[in-house]
């Protein structure tokens, strides 16, 4: 049984997949610092998606509660571009980050959270602007 499964290893890895592997199981240590990075990165992008964003985007409005709705988005477009470069979003698919002030603010975010999340900036502006 142990060949089997050697040769099935060695069928399917070949020596490209085999020095991958030699390489992460050495080092290791290396290997879990990144991927914990990753996952700060991508957790504090989420963070600031789903709380600071709403958060920015209400303060503009409540300024500016006299201006159409497409004034006010010109407005939120102005006051994003001028955001710090230490605001990460997620980018579309939500495996990696970008900056705020970069980002499109559209967000097709993956299914399981297209339920307590919003598609695109305008989307969120629009909700906020009846809700006021």
């Amino acid at each position: 049984m142990i060949n089997f499964v050697k040769a099935l290893n060695d069928l399917f890895l070949g020596n490209l997949g085999k020095g991958i592997i030699h390489n992460i199981s050495t080092n290791r240590i290396f290997y879990a610092i990144g991927f914990l990075i990753y996952g700060f990165l991508l957790m504090y992008a989420h963070i600031i998606y789903l709380f600071y964003i709403p958060k920015e985007i209400e303060k503009v409005v409540l300024k500016n509660r006299d201006l159409a709705l497409g004034q006010i988005y010109e407005l939120w477009l102005k006051h994003k571009k001028a955001m710090s470069f230490w605001l990460l979003v997620p980018t579309r698919n939500e495996l990696w980050v970008q900056t705020l002030s970069s980002s499109s603010g559209s967000y097709d975010v993956l299914f399981f959270n297209k339920k307590n999340s919003y598609q695109s900036e305008y989307d969120l502006l629009t909700a906020i602007y009846r809700k006021l």
